[in-house]
């Protein structure tokens, strides 16, 4: 049972800087000119996801590489290896900082305090690569509403001291609380672009 959301990861894409663009829209287009060259990966889970939809939704062929460690991941965009990355933004700041990456846009609803000069994708017009890195508390199956509201009122409490502020903040997160109702919703949402998504590029229930 769902009880109450309690921080957002920051998620983001990049790409080398060789590949000579600076924007979701020129990545778009020079992707388009040259169709099956260049490579794309991403960690698991809905940064995967969520590119994959784009790249088909936009019509781009791209050659997606897995990875079952995403650090090598990280050192092969930086070495050109590989062209584009969706995942988490903590990781790859280092890299955007030495000139390594090159950062083009950030996932989720709000801008982060990490990298504040990088645009959001709905704030660029692509809402289609727009995702949230919600992580939250669960409860057992049959807990009573008023527990939930309860252990929800907690989270929300503990999410506005400016300490747990800041801690996540080092973690590449912000807080984000509410009630059991709108994390149930937050959950419902995704469930349900993830599984458009997955119809979308082809994937089938095993």
């Amino acid at each position: 049972m769902p009880i109450a959301s309690a921080s957002d990861s920051f998620l983001a894409i990049a790409v080398n800087p060789s590949l000579g663009v600076g924007s979701i829209d020129e990545l778009i287009a020079r992707a388009k000119a040259e169709p099956g060259k260049l490579s794309w990966a991403a960690t698991a889970g809905q940064p995967q996801f969520i590119f994959a939809g784009f790249a088909k939704s936009a019509g781009l062929d791209m050659v997606q590489v897995s990875y079952r460690d995403f650090s090598p991941a990280l050192r092969d965009i930086s070495e050109n290896r590989i062209q584009v990355v969706s995942t988490g933004l903590l990781p790859l700041l280092p890299f955007a900082r030495d000139g390594k990456v090159k950062l083009l846009v950030l996932t989720n609803r709000e801008r982060s305090p990490a990298a504040p000069g990088l645009p959001t994708a709905r704030e660029i017009g692509h809402p289609e690569l727009s995702a949230d890195g919600f992580q939250g508390f669960f409860g057992w199956r049959g807990m009573s509403d008023e527990l939930r509201e309860r252990i929800a009122a907690d989270v929300r409490a503990a999410g506005s001291d400016p300490a747990l502020r800041d801690k996540l903040a080092v973690l590449g997160q912000a807080v984000r609380t509410g009630t059991p109702a709108e994390f149930s919703a937050m959950i419902a949402e995704q469930r349900a672009r993830i599984a458009a998504i997955a119809q979308a590029i082809g994937l089938q229930k095993q």
